[in-house]
């Protein structure tokens, strides 16, 4: 599928309630390119879910777990995202916009950035004369 690789760099995971969202694999936080969290040691489960970082009597991000677990400028942005109140399932959205909402002039820019970054450069003693 041809837009495949294009849906992979521009989809983030919306967190609801964690549960289905892999901190160490999983695309969720919200950076310029959507990725997952960075560990702040060698050691980590890799099976570590979202929701294990949501305290449940609360709702709210539990900042020691998150602090002891991942890298510093990670924990900030984690902290950036709202859990929501509601038991809701997590879902995907559109990271390039701010409606999170796939648009066409976003695809299109994140779908050039991606085929200039595969695309072959010649150095210029590679370029015979003509």
């Amino acid at each position: 599928m041809a837009a495949q690789p294009l849906l992979k760099a521009g989809l983030r995971r919306s967190i609801g309630t964690g549960n289905n969202t892999m901190v160490w694999s999983d695309n969720w936080l919200p950076d310029a390119k959507p990725r997952p969290a960075t560990p702040c040691g060698p050691s980590f489960n890799p099976n570590l879910r979202v929701s294990d970082l949501i305290d449940p009597t609360s709702h709210a991000w539990n900042l020691t777990r998150l602090q002891s677990i991942i890298a510093k400028e990670d924990v900030l942005l984690i902290m950036s995202l709202r859990i929501p109140r509601t038991q809701r399932l997590d879902s995907y959205c559109w990271a390039p916009t701010k409606s999170r909402a796939y648009t066409v002039q976003p695809g299109y820019v994140l779908a050039m950035e991606l085929d200039s970054a595969h695309a072959p450069r010649l150095s210029p003693s590679l370029v015979l004369p003509a």
